[in-house]
């Protein structure tokens, strides 16, 4: 997984996207890509049945409520309706993960492309 990930991490960073760095201490369970128009690359992928999900855990939902901040709040929603998750467990190989990033960067323009034009 640690390969798996650092293998999108530079993939990824060369196509300026944004996602979660991680330690080299840690073992990650997915790859957090964080991208606009999420929901409809989400849905894309999984028709293709692709290995990938937006879930991510709402914080909010853990703590008192006036406690936290708006500023938190408003993070916390920006991240989960942003967050891509790729599976990067022992099934997937650097094949897989090169076509689901190409995959990613083509719907990403395509749907950019779209918007600037309309």
């Amino acid at each position: 997984r640690r390969n798996n990930h650092k293998f999108l991490e530079n993939y990824f960073s060369d196509n300026n996207f944004n996602f979660l760095h991680r330690s080299d201490k840690t073992v990650p369970w997915r790859f957090n890509l964080f991208i606009n128009n999420r929901d409809q690359i989400l849905k894309t992928l999984l028709n293709e049945n692709i290995k990938i999900s937006s879930w991510y855990p709402n914080l909010g939902f853990f703590f008192d409520f006036n406690v936290i901040n708006k500023n938190e709040k408003a993070i916390d929603n920006d991240l989960s309706k942003k967050i891509l998750n790729i599976w990067i467990n022992e099934e997937i190989d650097k094949q897989y993960l090169s076509n689901i990033s190409r995959r990613i960067i083509q719907l990403y323009d395509d749907i950019n492309s779209f918007i600037k034009y309309n």
